[in-house]
């Protein structure tokens, strides 16, 4: 398949790469030269703009930072609608609303366009080793269609429903890890101050019903003093806003999203907004002055 590919960040560019080793003829644009560059000397050829990027490809693939900059990205004048012929599927790979989606892809159909919604989770270890959960919404013919290039950038990718329905699942995940990484970081400090070793800590929890995917990203980190991104704190705020919109829209209280959400803005407003979100242990480290690691195992 013919591909153009939109945004080459920590996620996009490792994505973008595993397309070209699958063997796809690559079109890329991203605002920054040096990530373009990093995939033209794969073989990826470049792009002055998203509109050619994706005119006439068979698949256009989006990993992009926020809402407005997909607005921006696929409606605007240089934008992936612009593109004559417009590309006969639109994968957004991005975190965004479901409203937005179900309006941009009400846009692209009217292009001979389908837009297929498909959020990942894995962060960019993920991207690199091809191991991403991918959760997909949208119509199943294109779904099908997309199917081959999905499998080459994830080992999970599941059919979510309608289109938006991949967005609203990926706000329902980061929902989940978002408040049990706010969470973590307020108990290991509370265990920490009541005397016990960070390290037992790990290897109690571990085995024990708080075990999760979550903590076994977290704890390691914090032993080490390893914050180094990963999956940002200003990111993972972005995210527990559109949650809590999302919440609104449904009309379900989301008292725990809120309430983590301003957790994380604390964490911005300390600095933090780029370390990884392990590092809402290292908030708590800095309000109370203590830190949270001792003796590693090697």
């Amino acid at each position: 398949m013919d591909v153009g590919f939109i945004g080459l960040g920590a996620m996009g560019g490792k994505m973008a790469a595993n397309l070209i080793k699958g063997g796809h003829p690559l079109w890329v644009y991203d605002i920054n030269t040096a990530a373009v560059e990093r995939l033209t000397a794969l073989g990826a050829k470049a792009c002055s703009s998203s509109r050619e990027a994706s005119a006439g490809r068979d698949a256009v693939i989006m990993s992009l930072p926020v809402p407005a900059v997909i607005e921006q990205v696929v409606l605007g004048p240089e934008g992936v609608l612009s593109a004559s012929p417009a590309p006969r599927i639109l994968i957004d790979m991005s975190t965004s609303l479901p409203a937005l989606t179900k309006q941009i892809s009400t846009m692209a159909a009217e292009k001979g366009c389908q837009l297929l919604d498909a959020p990942v989770s894995g962060r960019p270890e993920g991207a690199a080793n091809a191991t991403l959960g991918i959760m997909v919404g949208g119509p199943e013919k294109a779904f099908e269609q997309a199917l081959p290039l999905l499998r080459l950038l994830g080992s999970s990718v599941h059919h979510t429903g309608e289109v938006g329905t991949g967005h609203a699942m990926k706000l329902v995940n980061n929902s989940i890890t978002g408040v049990t990484t706010n969470v973590i970081g307020e108990a290991l400090m509370m265990g920490t101050l009541a005397g016990i070793d960070p390290q037992v800590m790990y290897e109690v929890l571990s085995a024990s019903s708080a075990n999760s995917r979550s903590l076994q990203n977290v704890l390691p980190r914090v032993l080490k003093g390893d914050y180094d991104p990963g999956f940002t704190i200003d990111l993972m705020h972005k995210d527990l806003d559109l949650a809590a919109k999302l919440g609104q829209e449904m009309g379900v209280p989301m008292p725990a999203v809120n309430l983590a959400k301003q957790s994380y803005q604390l964490a911005r407003v300390l600095g933090l907004g780029q370390k990884d979100t392990s590092g809402m242990a290292l908030m708590m480290e800095q309000l109370l002055g203590r830190k949270m690691r001792e003796k590693v195992t090697e």
